[in-house]
C-alpha cells in the first residue's frame, strides 16, 4: 500500500471507485477500493489493508475522477477519516451536457463506444476470495473514467459550462456527510406524516430515538424498529412493556438490551415536553435556559430522560399527575454534545453516566424526587464506572451542593464556564 500511495501522489488525476455494503449496517462497510491512473490500475482489499494509509492521497492536490461519488465520499470519511480535496464527478458533469444522470455503463458506451461487463446486484463484495467476474467488473468501473473525463471536460469547455460543473463538485465535497439528523428522521416515514397531535409528537420522538440507536449500534433503522411498529406504537401509546409487546409489528428482538425502557421513556417524554420547558425556565439561573427545540433535542438525544410524577403535586386538569421533576442523563464519552462540562468528564473517565441537569418543581421539593431520579438513573448503568454531575458554585446553588454531598458524590474539580463568571464544581459518584 505504501508503494501504491507513492505512485498515486505523483499523478495529476486518478480514477477512483469503491464497492461497499450497508444492507446489514447503518454505516457503509467498504469491501473494495479501485484506483486507475495514466498507466496503471489497482484493486485494494480493505479487509487485508488499513485504508487509512490512503488518506495522504485524499488530502493531496490529486484530482479524483469518480462517477456518482456521493456515497463513496461517505465511505472515505469513515474508512480514511477524510475525503478528497478535488473532485470531478462524471455523472454530475454529464448533466451539464444534457445527459441527465446516466449510469457509468451508458455513459461509457455513449462517449467511448465501450460496453462494460454487467454486474450482479446481489454480488457479495465482502466474500473472499472474490471471483474473476467480480474482479473484472470492479476494474471496469475505473478503467475508462479518465478517458470519459477528457471528453466531458472538452464538451463542457465548448459549452462554456465547465465552471458550473466545478461549482457543483465543490458543493458535493462540502455537503455534510455525517450521521443523518435524528430530528428529521420522521420525514422519511410516510405513514408517520399522517399522524396528528400527540400521536405525531410520539412518533417524531420515536423516530429520533431509532435513528440514534441505529447509528450507535451500526444497524439498519428498520432492524432497530420497523416503520410499521414505530407508527403503531405512536398511535397506541403503550404504558408498559407488556402493552408494548402486544403492539402490531413489535417482537422480542426489538426490545432487547434495554430498548423497551428507552422506547417507553421516549413516549413519556414526548408528552411532557411543554411542562419540562416551563420547569427548566423557572429554575434559571441554577440551570441554563433551554428553548423548546433544545428541550426536544435533549429528550431525543439523551441516554436517559426521566420524568417524576407525584400524586397531588401539580396535577393536570384531567386529574393525572403533572411532571414534578426531570433528569437528562447522557452516556460518556461518545455523544456529540458541545458542553465544556461534559467534555471535562470525557477527558478524565473512560465510561461514565453524566447528569446534564436535574430540576425539581418547587412544590415537589423536599419529597425525595431528586433522590428518586438519581437512583433511577444510576441503576441504568451498564459497565460505567461513575455517575458524574456539576453544580454551580458561582452563582452558588447551596441546595444542590448539599444534596450531592449527602447522596455520596465526591468533589473532583472545578472550572470556569462561559463568559459571565460562572463557576461549577465537578462531582463524581463511584458506581
Amino acid at each position: 500500500m505504501v508503494d501504491l500511495v507513492g505512485v498515486l501522489l505523483e499523478q495529476r488525476r486518478i480514477a477512483v471507485d469503491t464497492e461497499f455494503h450497508r444492507e446489514r449496517t447503518y454505516h457503509p462497510k467498504v469491501a473494495l477500493l479501485q484506483v486507475a491512473w495514466s498507466d496503471g490500475l489497482a484493486l485494494v482489499d480493505p479487509l487485508a489493508v488499513d485504508l487509512r494509509a490512503f488518506a495522504p492521497v485524499l488530502a493531496s492536490d490529486v484530482l479524483f475522477v469518480m462517477h456518482a461519488a456521493g456515497q463513496d465520499l461517505e465511505v472515505f470519511d469513515r474508512a480514511c477519516g477524510t475525503g478528497p480535496r478535488h473532485l470531478f464527478d462524471t455523472q454530475l458533469a454529464a448533466g451539464f451536457v444534457g445527459l441527465s444522470t446516466p449510469s457509468l455503463s451508458s455513459l461509457c458506451e455513449r462517449e467511448l463506444g465501450i460496453r462494460l461487463p454487467k454486474g450482479d446486484r446481489l454480488s457479495d463484495w465482502l466474500a473472499r476470495p472474490l471471483s474473476g467476474s467480480q474482479l473484472e467488473y470492479a476494474a471496469a468501473d475505473v478503467a475508462h473514467l479518465l478517458a470519459i473525463h477528457d471528453r466531458l471536460v472538452a464538451d463542457l469547455g465548448r459549452r462554456g459550462r465547465l465552471a458550473w460543473a466545478e461549482d457543483e463538485f465543490r458543493l458535493l465535497l462540502e455537503r455534510d456527510r455525517g450521521p443523518r439528523d435524528p430530528h428529521s428522521a420522521w420525514e422519511r416515514i410516510k405513514e408517520l406524516k399522517r399522524l396528528r397531535g400527540d400521536a405525531f409528537a410520539r412518533g417524531r420522538a420515536l423516530a429520533a430515538w431509532r435513528e440514534r440507536t441505529a447509528d450507535q449500534l451500526d444497524l439498519p433503522v428498520r432492524t432497530v424498529l420497523p416503520d410499521l411498529a414505530l407508527v403503531a406504537i405512536a398511535q397506541g401509546d403503550p404504558g408498559d412493556e407488556e402493552a408494548l409487546r402486544a403492539v402490531r409489528g413489535v417482537d422480542g428482538r426489538h426490545l432487547r438490551n434495554g430498548a423497551a425502557a428507552k422506547i417507553l421513556s421516549a413516549l413519556r417524554g414526548a408528552g411532557d415536553l411543554p411542562a419540562i420547558e416551563g420547569m427548566n425556565t423557572a429554575a434559571v439561573p441554577a440551570v441554563n435556559e433551554l428553548s423548546a427545540e433544545e428541550v426536544a433535542w435533549f429528550a431525543e438525544a439523551t441516554h436517559t430522560f426521566l420524568v417524576a410524577e407525584v400524586g397531588g403535586v401539580g396535577d393536570g386538569p384531567d386529574g393525572a399527575p403533572a411532571p414534578a421533576g426531570f433528569l437528562f442523563g447522557l452516556e460518556g464519552p461518545g455523544i456529540d454534545y458541545a458542553s465544556a462540562n461534559y467534555r471535562w468528564f470525557c477527558e478524565r473517565y473512560e465510561r461514565f453516566l453524566y447528569v446534564d441537569r436535574i430540576v425539581v418543581d418547587p412544590p415537589a421539593q423536599g419529597l425525595g424526587v431528586g433522590r428518586s431520579l438519581y437512583e433511577a438513573f444510576a441503576v441504568r448503568a451498564d459497565g460505567q464506572s461513575h455517575l458524574c454531575a456539576e453544580v454551580n458554585v458561582r452563582p452558588r446553588n447551596d441546595r444542590s451542593l448539599a444534596f450531592h454531598e449527602a447522596f455520596g458524590f465526591r468533589a473532583v474539580g472545578e472550572q470556569e464556564t462561559g463568559s459571565e463568571g460562572k463557576r461549577v464544581r465537578m462531582f463524581a459518584l463511584e458506581l
